[in-house]
């Protein structure tokens, strides 16, 4: 990936990312480059409106003799533009969206943390007779050899109401599996629990079940590597690789300090990331 003159744009041989000169709105575009109609997939998605985003700490934490930094732009309102398999019409679609601009100098990510996992939740207001919203919780353990810390961050955008930050969370996993991978154990369920407040001040508290129910995508972080290359890197390096899976009907149970605690339901989105 090539970075742009203002630091923050990217462009690779398949996607691009850039953003607006305002840093209002960001633009994704993405082709594999196929060129068989029937294989080539191109998609090109905007993210904009924002809500009031923030950082994991002081901004750029200092780990490993180099600096990593997180910047989370929530709730963003998503609008692409999909085509794939040589159909006639693209597919065009909008909703919600989170967007995570993460930066490292002078370290590589496996040297900032071994276990990541991005938990999404949002709901169709439609559907479920409840205001919109959209939670979202990033964790990740740094390497033993760095202390083992748990980092973790989360929000909870809602509709017409303060949002809810949090800072004291944890995530435990649960009954851990070896059925779906064969490098890594996978939990089969993840206890989410969160504590923050709310942008106008009060206690807020956030439980939450994410479970892996439906399998998406196994990623091989390394698959376009030289086999050879490849297999240096995983037996003395790292051995990435990222799970994706969906939860239907997923429950947020939330207490905000002076008022009846609610449960909101949505549809969940997992991301595990293994770099041992």
């Amino acid at each position: 990936m090539n970075i742009g003159k203002d630091k923050l744009s990217v462009s690779g041989e398949n996607l691009n990312i850039s953003w607006s000169f305002d840093m209002k709105e960001i633009t994704f575009m993405y082709n594999n480059n196929k060129k068989d109609p029937q294989e080539n997939i191109s998609v090109i998605a905007t993210c904009k409106d924002f809500a009031k985003g923030y950082k994991i700490g002081d901004g750029k934490n200092h780990i490993a003799g180099g600096t990593a930094m997180h910047s989370f732009y929530p709730n963003g309102k998503v609008e692409a533009t999909i085509s794939f398999n040589g159909l006639k019409e693209p597919v065009i679609d909008s909703g919600l969206g989170l967007f995570i601009r993460a930066c490292s100098t002078g370290i590589l990510p496996f040297n900032i943390g071994e276990d990541w996992l991005l938990s999404v939740v949002t709901n169709n207001p439609a559907q479920e007779n409840q205001d919109e919203y959209l939670f979202h919780l990033m964790h990740y353990t740094t390497p033993q050899k760095y202390g083992g810390q748990d980092i973790t961050q989360g929000a909870i955008i809602r509709k017409d109401k303060p949002a809810i930050y949090f800072y004291n969370n944890t995530a435990e996993y649960l009954d851990m599996t070896s059925g779906i991978s064969k490098h890594y154990e996978i939990p089969s369920s993840v206890k989410i629990t969160c504590h923050g407040m709310t942008s106008d001040g009060k206690k807020a508290s956030l439980n939450f079940l994410a479970k892996p129910e439906i399998f998406a995508n196994e990623i091989d972080v390394l698959g376009q590597l030289n086999k050879l290359i490849k297999s240096f890197v995983q037996a003395l390096v790292t051995k990435p690789y990222i799970f994706q899976f969906h939860q239907n009907n997923a429950k947020l149970t939330l207490q905000v300090e002076g008022e009846d605690e609610v449960v909101l339901a949505g549809d969940g989105f997992l991301e595990l990331t293994m770099m041992k």
